[in-house]
This record gives structure tokens, sequence and C-alpha cells, in this order.
């Protein structure tokens, strides 16, 4: 994950840096927010380049489609060495135990193996500024289908997103609730 100065070192070396898509179709864009760049980031690719908010990556996922469908949780119990209140990304699970692997963000722990009653899902001020971002570059991704034939809004209901989102993609797409 580059921080900001090295995003915008390499976009003013190379203005075009946005635009370019790796072997797997994947932007810079893509990039940033499977990896939860900050908005820093994720604002300075949009500004070089807008319509990467319209292009999907090899699996067929817009931007919108990726962050939405992020599971990042918040910890309401203590779950052996891991303390309520920490945030983290389920990248796993369940498993037969009933655990899921989480990547934990705040101090260097890579995972640890905690029961879905242990974690709540969290969106912060950050994420919503995110879906809002991609949402004025391509208000039509609310309309698109990402991988599985899916609209933003499935994932944003299925993974427990703030009012804020699902009001913001059903202003985007009345239709959506339209759709199975």
């Amino acid at each position: 994950q580059a921080p900001l100065e090295v995003v915008s070192a390499l976009l003013q070396a190379f203005s075009d840096a946005a635009k370019e898509k790796d072997e797997d179709g994947n932007l810079a864009l893509h990039y940033a927010i499977k990896n939860k760049a900050p908005l820093e980031v994720v604002s300075a690719l949009l500004q070089a380049f807008p319509d990467a908010a319209k292009e999907k990556d090899k699996d067929g996922n817009l931007a919108l489609h990726l962050l939405i469908s992020q599971k990042s949780v918040r910890l309401v119990k203590d779950a052996g060495n891991a303390k309520a209140g920490r945030v983290g990304i389920i990248c796993m699970g369940p498993d037969s135990d009933g655990d899921h692997k989480i990547k934990f963000e705040d101090d260097g722990i890579k995972s640890g193996h905690v029961k879905a009653s242990a974690f709540v899902p969290h969106f912060g001020e950050e994420f919503l500024t995110k879906v809002s971002a991609l949402l004025q570059a391509f208000p039509d991704a609310a309309k698109e289908k990402g991988y599985n034939d899916k609209l933003a809004l499935y994932y944003a209901i299925k993974n427990k997103a703030p009012l804020e989102v699902v009001s913001a993609l059903l202003q985007a797409f009345p239709d959506a609730a339209k759709e199975k």
C-alpha cells in the first residue's frame, strides 16, 4: 500500500499511470480499494483518471463493488489474544470450528481466529466518503452488476452497510430494490 506521497510522485512522473491496467486487467484504483488505501490515495487516483470508477477488474467488479464487498469488522468481545474494539478484515471462514480468520490492522498481528459472535460490521467515515467519491465519479456504478451478477446494493445489505450507503445506492439506482 503506497502512501499518498508515492502515488502523487508517480502520477506526476507518469500522468497516465492511473489509466494503465496490469496483466490481469486491474487498475491502480482496484488495488487501492482492495488494499484499503487511505481516502487521499483513492481521491488522487480518481482525480487523475475519473473513468477508473467505470472500469471493471478481471472478475467483473467495479471499484464500488470491491469496496462495498469488503468485510471490515470491529470486535465486540475479547477473543483470546484479540482485544475488543480492534478493527480487522475477514479473510476466510467460517472453518469447521465456526471461527473466521481475521487480519487485524492496528498492531501488526497478521491474523486471529475469532467466532462470528465476537464481531460486528465496521464502516468508518472514510468508508462512507469513498463510497460517495466512487458514486460521484460514476453514478451508474449502482446499476452495474459485478461478479456473481450482483449489484453493489446486494453486497451492502449482505455486509450490513450503514443506512447512508444503502440510501446512496438506492438514490443512484432506485430500481436496485427490485433486483433479485
